[in-house]
C-alpha cells in the first residue's frame, strides 16, 4: 500500500475543474469556449503499484454542480425548406365538338342504276381446214433466159494491148490502120435468144443487135462476124460462123463452128482493137 493512504474506490474525478454558479446566457448559434487544459503533473515518484495521473478526489463542496447538455451546446443549423416545383395545372378538356344538325328537308340519293350486262356473243367454231390437193406433176418448163431472174451485160470498148500484138502479128492491113485517137464505151443488155455482133449492112439487109459500125469504126470487123445465144439454164455462149479474122475469148482463138459458154469476166477480142467485156448482173 502507498505511505499516503488507500488508493480511491470508484470511477476517478474529471479532470475538467466543476463549474460553480449560474452559466452565463449564450446564444444558440455561439459556441462557449472549452476551458483551459490543466497544466500538465510532475513526473510521479510514487512507488510502484499506485495509479499514475490519477489526481485526488477533492474535498466536496455544497454547491451543486451544473452539467450542460450537449445537445445545447452544438445545437444544429435549421434546415432550409426543400423547394419543389409546382405541378402543373391539368389543360380543362376540351368541348366535344358535335355537327348541327341540317337546317333544310333531308335529300335522299338513290345510287344510279348499273346498266345491263350484254351477253358475249356466241363463238363461232373456226370452218374445218381442207387439204390442199395435190400438186399435178407438170413436166419441167425451160426457162425463157429473158424471163429469169439472171441479167447479163456486155461492155463494148477498145482495147490498145490487143491492137499492138495484131499489129506486131501482122494481121493488121498495113500502117493505114492506126489506133483510134477517141475511144468510147457502151454497155448492152443480152436480151432474147440470139444476139449478132457485126457491122450494119443496106445491101444485104443486115441490121446486128451489137453494131460495131458507129465510130470509130473498126475495119478488122465483119459484117457477121460472131453470134451470141442463150442456153436453157440462162447462160449465154459465143460462136464463130466464119469471120474473115477470127474471134478470140480469153486470148484463145475459136474454130469455126466452135461453141464457148461465157462466164462473168470472160474477154472477148474481135477485128483490129475491139474488146467486148462479159458481165453478170
Amino acid at each position: 500500500m502507498s505511505p499516503s493512504g488507500p488508493a480511491p474506490s470508484g470511477p476517478p474525478e474529471s479532470l475538467f475543474p466543476p463549474v460553480s454558479g449560474p452559466e452565463p446566457p449564450f446564444s444558440a448559434w455561439s459556441r462557449p469556449k472549452p476551458p483551459p487544459f490543466p497544466p500538465s503533473p510532475p513526473p510521479s515518484t510514487a512507488p510502484v503499484g499506485q495509479a499514475v495521473g490519477v489526481p485526488e478526489a477533492p474535498e466536496s463542496t455544497d454547491e451543486p454542480t451544473v452539467v450542460v447538455p450537449f445537445e445545447s451546446v452544438f445545437t444544429p443549423a435549421p434546415k432550409k425548406p426543400s423547394y419543389s416545383a409546382p405541378e402543373p395545372a391539368a389543360a380543362p378538356p376540351l368541348p366535344r365538338s358535335r355537327p348541327e344538325p341540317p337546317t333544310g328537308p333531308l335529300v335522299r340519293v338513290e345510287p344510279a342504276p348499273a346498266p345491263p350486262v350484254r351477253p358475249a356473243p356466241p363463238v363461232r367454231p373456226a370452218p374445218p381446214v381442207r387439204p390442199a390437193p395435190p400438186a399435178a406433176s407438170a413436166p419441167p418448163t425451160t426457162p425463157i433466159p429473158s424471163l429469169s431472174g439472171v441479167t447479163w451485160t456486155v461492155l463494148v470498148a477498145s482495147d490498145r494491148v490487143y491492137y499492138n500484138r495484131m499489129k506486131a502479128s501482122g494481121a493488121v492491113f498495113g500502117s493505114a490502120v492506126e489506133f483510134p485517137a477517141h475511144t468510147s464505151e457502151r454497155r448492152i443488155r443480152l436480151v432474147g435468144k440470139e444476139m449478132r455482133i457485126g457491122r450494119r449492112s443496106a445491101a444485104r439487109d443486115l441490121v446486128p443487135e451489137i453494131d460495131l459500125a458507129d465510130k470509130p469504126v473498126d475495119p478488122g470487123v465483119s459484117r457477121l462476124h460472131a453470134v451470141l445465144a442463150s442456153a436453157s439454164d440462162g447462160t449465154w455462149f459465143i460462136s464463130d460462123p466464119g469471120s474473115a479474122n477470127g474471134t478470140f475469148v480469153n486470148n484463145r482463138e475459136l474454130d469455126v463452128g466452135e461453141r464457148v459458154t461465157l462466164h462473168e469476166g470472160d474477154r472477148i477480142n474481135l477485128g483490129a482493137w475491139t474488146v467486148i467485156t462479159v458481165h453478170r448482173g
